[in-house]
């Protein structure tokens, strides 16, 4: 027990870093765009 509680710690320590990553990552939202227009591409062929 004391092992898991240990590796889910250590999991929210990765995740406190990864947000400050993202606030870094707000500038590159053009790629976000480029994204989404590939799901639209896959959604007018699904229709």
């Amino acid at each position: 027990m004391i092992l898991l509680t240990d590796t889910i710690k250590q999991k929210k320590k990765k995740k406190k870093k990864k947000k400050k990553k993202k606030k870094k990552k707000k500038k590159k939202k053009k790629k976000k765009k480029k994204k989404k227009k590939g799901t639209y591409l896959i959604d007018f062929k699904r229709i």
